[in-house]
């Protein structure tokens, strides 16, 4: 479909019909010099409302390609206009009554995420973060710096920088700070709990939200 496009419209522009295939070379086949090669990218960026630059292609086949991205990153742009993508952690509340300071930065209240949830976890040394689990969610955590020890599923698994840790789906875990240094950490969970359900469970029975 695409390509008949082009075909037609390099026909209007004067080029020769029976020389146009999908592995045509737009400089050596057809002889388009690069004044006419800027002169066709404004009028393509004109007939499909993008911004097609000389030099990402050489081929007819290649110019279809970096059309067809264009016009589908337009697409996805179009998509996420009016929603916020990006937040700071210092406009966030953190969340302390689980030990340490829980700082959740992508969730459906913060940028309106559908399927992830994204934070960070601060324990200074000998702080714990209190045992619970997720009820809907597995969660991964993700150790920055510092170290210490979490307990999943009453395994132990020791933690530093560069460390990285699956936690099932409803199962218990809880981490300790055990070193000398502020233990820092990126956690992230999906799905989010239904709307309405509490998918954070302390195991003292308390439950957390999210």
């Amino acid at each position: 479909m695409m390509f008949e496009e082009i075909k037609s419209f390099l026909k209007k522009e004067g080029f020769d019909e029976a020389a146009i295939t999908p592995h045509t070379l737009l400089i050596d086949n057809l002889g388009i010099d690069s004044t006419e090669m800027v002169d066709l990218c404004c009028k393509l960026s004109k007939l499909y409302s993008i911004t097609l630059h000389p030099g990402a292609f050489n081929s007819i086949a290649e110019l279809i390609t970096a059309i067809e991205s264009l016009r589908n990153n337009k697409h996805r742009t179009s998509v996420t206009e009016g929603i916020r993508l990006d937040v700071s952690r210092t406009e966030i509340t953190p969340v302390i009554n689980k030990g340490g300071l829980i700082h959740v930065l992508i969730s459906p209240k913060t940028v309106q995420s559908t399927k992830l949830i994204l934070g960070t976890v601060q324990l200074k040394p000998g702080e714990e973060l209190a045992a619970h689990f997720h009820t809907y969610s597995e969660e991964s955590v993700y150790v920055c710096s510092g170290k210490g020890c979490i307990t999943v599923a009453g395994r132990s698994i020791g933690l530093f920088p560069g460390t990285a840790v699956l936690i099932p789906a409803g199962s218990a875990h809880s981490i300790t700070n055990n070193g000398l240094e502020t233990l820092e950490m990126v956690f992230a969970s999906a799905p989010p709990a239904p709307e309405g359900k509490a998918g954070d469970n302390l195991i003292a029975g308390k439950q957390t939200g999210d």
